[in-house]
């Protein structure tokens, strides 16, 4: 059973340190366990551009399936993910509160009101 992608549980992305291992494991199978990939080396630097590279990409797999998901999806998403329904999201307003100064209350009781020290 997979552990990453899509599970029963959500989506689950794979990490870039499991996808840079798995290039690692590849070429040291396939071309030469003597292979240098030491991150230092050249293809050790090919390597984690590669697997950044595939990171991003699972980066935009989550952000596709959470799109369709109401609970995680924001912005433009959460726009079309709407509009599926008919529903058109209202446009933000400002919003403020009144505060009740106190001060101003406070000030216009006569002084046997305050207590004396």
């Amino acid at each position: 059973m997979p552990t990453y992608g899509i599970l029963s549980t959500g989506f689950n992305i794979k990490p870039l340190s499991a996808i840079l291992a798995d290039i690692q494991a590849v070429e040291l199978s396939e071309i030469s366990t003597a292979l240098n990939i030491q991150a230092d080396s050249i293809i050790g630097v090919l390597n984690g551009i590669v697997a950044q590279a595939a990171f991003d990409e699972w980066q935009a797999l989550n952000a596709l399936y959470n799109g369709m998901d109401p609970d995680q999806a924001t912005d433009d998403q959460l726009t079309s993910l709407a509009l599926i329904t008919g529903t058109a999201r209202e446009a933000s307003i400002v919003s403020g509160i009144d505060i009740l100064d106190l001060t101003k209350q406070a000030k216009s009781l006569p002084e046997q009101h305050f207590p004396t020290h």
